[in-house]
């Protein structure tokens, strides 16, 4: 364990939840902008009556070129390893250095399931991490089981539209992809930071859905965070 003090401690936990935060309004920056561009695209391709445009590789390239301006800046052309999913890779947000550190030490461990691999990829890079990989690691765990309920039917319905970029489907995406959002920003920051970054630690469950309260800075860390931020300070 580390000798910080309890005051240093405690800003650091409350740092990391708000860097989750600022992710999650940066996605929900670029989920809208991605709507926009999609509805501007439909209307483009509809007066120029070149439908079949929209089942091309050039027509997707294009779409994903219009997301890519997102208010954040941040870089959406990084490439997803092999054996990791996100729930999209159209829409990306900047992370914070020190968010991103404590995520990419805990994907050090070689023998981290594939869900929560995935999950702490997706957040370290600035990523939506996949709904059903979420609620695979609440079911392992036996907790929040209302919050994996949901998660897992979105995963359905996420992964039911497949990857083609006709714009109804997109649309129908965007709708499934702003759910997620509302769904994590909904769900404790500290919850899922520990989720991610050190599962094992969890074991009672929270009530469903409902706002989240405002941070405090002056609550004691729960041991989850504070075994995360040991095992990095520890370096």
């Amino acid at each position: 364990m580390s000798n910080l003090s309890l005051e240093l401690r405690n800003q650091i936990y409350e740092a990391q939840q708000q860097a989750l935060n600022r992710l999650l309004d940066g996605w929900e920056r670029e989920l809208e902008a991605a709507a926009l561009a999609f509805q501007d695209q439909k209307r483009k391709l509809a007066a120029q009556a070149v439908e079949q445009q929209l089942e091309s590789a050039a027509a997707e390239r294009h779409l994903n070129g219009l997301v890519a301006q997102a208010a954040s800046g941040a870089d959406i052309s990084i490439s997803v390893p092999s054996g990791v999913r996100v729930a999209t890779d159209l829409v990306s947000a900047a992370v914070d250095a020190d968010f991103k550190a404590l995520l990419t030490h805990s994907l050090g461990d070689p023998d981290l399931p594939n869900d929560q691999r995935s999950v702490l990829w997706a957040l370290g890079n600035g990523m939506m991490p996949h709904p059903g990989d979420l609620a695979t690691m609440m079911d392992r765990r036996g907790i929040d089981q209302p919050w994996a309920d949901h998660l897992r039917e979105l995963a359905v319905r996420l992964d039911g539209l497949g990857p083609k970029p006709l714009p109804q489907l997109q649309t129908q995406k965007l709708d499934v992809l702003h759910g997620v959002v509302g769904t994590l920003r909904s769900y404790p920051a500290d919850r899922l930071l520990g989720l991610a970054v050190a599962p094992e630690t969890l074991s009672s469950s929270v009530k469903s859905a409902g706002k989240e309260p405002p941070l405090n800075p002056r609550r004691v860390p729960p041991v989850v965070l504070a075994t995360a931020l040991d095992r990095l300070l520890a370096r």
